[in-house]
């Protein structure tokens, strides 16, 4: 640790000042404790009233002096130095001096302190989930809860459905899970659901032909008057368990 610490201060002198003929500083500056500096500046000497005088008048100053420092000082190593003293006449009665004292040694280790950053240290280590973590379960969860179907717009997919306590187990895409929104939950059974994707040259009747399903049944999970080319039909094909 090294730190200067600078004073000035004006000395008031009884007459006027012609000239300084002479002049020391001494200093009795030691630790109280760790963080505290106490003592005092002497600053003596010799002056003239002018500078043609033959006679000379002595001049002493007694300057106490308080230092706190921010830092823990080892009382064994830790030493003061006055590094810079000068001095000028600032007016006809007063003279300006200033000190610059060097305090230097070795820092004590606050223990204390240093427990507290590890602490803090440790805390900071530890991961805070986002938000997104703790909202989401995680993948391995996600794929024993739901089941994913994916939709091939140029093949006909056949779904499978179980009724469940959770109504919400069966995720697909929106275009094909808008098709099921017909679909009956009070039935208990379990039930077969074909999607057939109307392709250039189909008609309704080949399609009923092809599933041996009737028109009438087709309405019930269609609305027919709206198949076009490329259109989505629900096809059921219900058995009791």
């Amino acid at each position: 640790m090294k730190k200067t610490v600078s004073f000035t201060k004006d000395l008031e002198f009884p007459m006027q000042i012609g000239e300084i003929t002479q002049i020391t500083l001494e200093d009795d500056l030691k630790f109280i404790d760790q963080n505290n500096i106490e003592g005092k500046f002497l600053i003596a000497g010799k002056y003239k009233m002018t500078e043609a005088s033959r006679l000379e008048e002595d001049f002493s100053f007694n300057l106490p002096v308080e230092i706190a420092v921010a830092e823990k000082c080892d009382l064994d190593t830790c030493k003061i130095s006055i590094t810079d003293f000068n001095y000028e006449v600032v007016d006809e009665e007063v003279l300006r001096a200033s000190i610059d004292v060097l305090i230097e040694g070795v820092e004590v280790i606050d223990e204390e302190e240093i427990d507290r950053e590890c602490d803090d240290d440790d805390n900071k280590e530890k991961e805070i989930p986002t938000k997104e973590e703790m909202i989401e379960p995680d993948f391995e969860e996600k794929e024993k809860n739901i089941d994913y179907i994916d939709i091939d717009d140029n093949k006909e997919v056949e779904v499978n459905v179980e009724k469940k306590d959770n109504p919400e187990l069966i995720e697909i895409d929106s275009d094909t899970n808008s098709l099921f929104s017909n679909l009956n939950d009070d039935d208990d059974s379990f039930s077969t659901y074909s999607i057939y994707i109307m392709r250039e040259g189909d008609t309704l009747e080949k399609v009923m032909e092809k599933y041996s399903v009737t028109k009438e049944k087709l309405e019930e999970y269609n609305d027919i008057s709206t198949i076009t080319l490329n259109s989505k039909i629900v096809i059921p094909s219900v058995k009791d368990e």
